[in-house]
């Protein structure tokens, strides 16, 4: 199962993982150890008062391990130039440029 969350953090404790994982399991009420993977989708700072604070949005791997998608430049065929690219609506700089 996969919970999104978001987590406010001090600067010190954001860039520690385990820290992270240790704020994540006590958000989902869970034990570190059953936490399987986690993987911060989006990093922000909150810097509007005195204390700075990291906001983090974690996905948190409860009972699975996080599988990263494939890469779809694994099936790309490499570029060997034999045939040109048209491009369509480049704009007017463009344009002027390859006329000069």
């Amino acid at each position: 199962m996969i919970k999104e969350i978001e987590l406010k953090l001090l600067p010190g404790e954001a860039a520690i993982e385990q820290v992270i994982k240790q704020r994540a399991a006590e958000k989902c009420r869970l034990e570190v150890n059953e936490i399987k993977d986690i993987r911060v989708v989006r990093r922000s700072i909150d810097a509007r008062g005195s204390q700075p604070f990291y906001l983090l949005k974690v996905e948190v791997y409860i009972s699975e391990q996080f599988q990263p998608e494939p890469s779809i430049i694994k099936g790309l065929k490499p570029a060997n130039g034999k045939k040109k690219a048209i491009i369509v609506g480049a704009g007017w700089v463009v344009i002027s440029q390859h006329w000069n």
